[in-house]
């Protein structure tokens, strides 16, 4: 019997030596997935969009040219939820400068739900109904942020602090805005989802 705790002890030790997070393991291998080299790869136009739930309808001339943030998230995730507000903060601060935001829901949820959950908080920016793309990342929340030419800056938790010095450098991507025009489109593409219900 005494003999079992050693044997477990051999057998784990390989794991144990192991990084217990995945970035870790990345850096240790000389991979750091939010480096240049690996973020550039990736490109708005490959995101896929789900159903807008709610909001201005999420299409590729919705987002084109613009600085976008892509927000993974869930109705039953509370650090998601705790970020929310956060979100709509940016969304509201950097509207003149075109930010777009793209809360992609990533869980199992109805419809009725999400909208309970974006009436409840209030959300300023569209949700749509997940999106296809080319990520790998396990877990909500999760960010992507994009430069105005669609390139990759960021990806990762919202709270790393690579997230901030991405958003930073989208928004200097930015064309300038003009807010009449910008009002007239909202106003057409709100419109013309209206129209479709119908």
């Amino acid at each position: 019997m005494k003999l079992l705790p050693a044997l477990l002890l051999f057998a784990l030790a390989p794991t144990l030596a192991m990084p217990l997070h995945a970035a870790d393991r990345d850096k240790e291998k000389g991979k750091d997935k939010n480096s240049t080299e690996t973020v550039a790869k990736v490109n708005l136009s490959e995101f896929k969009f789900g159903k807008t739930v709610s909001g201005t309808e999420v299409t590729a001339d919705y987002l084109k040219g613009s600085p976008v943030i892509v927000e993974f998230w869930g109705v039953n995730c509370g650090p998601c939820l705790a970020a929310m507000p956060m979100f709509n903060s940016l969304a509201k601060r950097y509207d003149s400068k075109g930010l777009k935001i793209v809360g992609a829901h990533s869980q199992q949820a109805t419809n009725e739900e999400i909208l309970g959950v974006v009436k409840k908080l209030k959300i300023k920016f569209p949700v749509t109904e997940g999106a296809q793309h080319p990520l790998n990342f396990s877990g909500i929340p999760h960010s992507a942020v994009f430069s105005a030419d669609g390139t990759m800056l960021f990806e990762g938790h919202p709270s790393d602090k690579g997230f901030e010095k991405a958003l930073r450098e989208a928004i200097k991507t930015a064309p300038p805005v003009d807010k009449a025009k910008a009002a007239e489109a909202e106003k057409a593409a709100d419109a013309e989802k209206a129209k479709a219900k119908e």
